[in-house]
């Protein structure tokens, strides 16, 4: 008596996924995401340094009755204390900002350092024209 193969369809699941179905279920499942997004008004990608920043409080209505003349007009605080009471707008704005400044830092350092490399290309160019200068010289 032979043995008989197992049936087909037994090791059937144990054959390597075909990539057609899983990229198409890939595509559906951010799809599904996106429309999510779209349509439940999901927050769009903050960074970091933005995410932190609380949201801005609600603004107090007026007051209903505006003081007698006779009183003197309230000081306006001082400066430093206005900073405290930045909006977040405010302080998303200073960490874009600060950010370009250190962009800006960093480019002028490469540009520095491209004009050294320059200078010393051209010295070493200079150098090896005198030297085949010399050698033609010396023939």
């Amino acid at each position: 008596m032979t043995a008989q193969p197992p049936p087909r369809r037994a090791l059937e699941w144990l054959r390597p996924p075909r990539l057609l179905p899983l990229a198409l279920a890939a595509m559906a499942a951010l799809a599904l995401v996106k429309l999510e997004r779209v349509l439940g008004g999901g927050a769009p990608h903050m960074p970091a340094a933005l995410a932190s920043v609380p949201p801005p409080a609600p603004s107090s209505p007026p007051p209903a009755s505006t003081p007698p003349a006779s009183t003197p007009p309230a000081s306006t605080p001082p400066a430093s204390t206005l900073a405290f009471q930045a909006a977040p707008e405010a302080v998303a704005e200073r960490v874009l900002l600060e950010n370009l400044r250190a962009r800006r830092l960093e480019l002028e350092r490469q540009a520095e350092e491209l004009a050294q490399r320059e200078l010393l290309l051209s010295a070493a160019e200079r150098r090896v024209a005198e030297r085949v200068n010399e050698l033609r010289s010396l023939q």
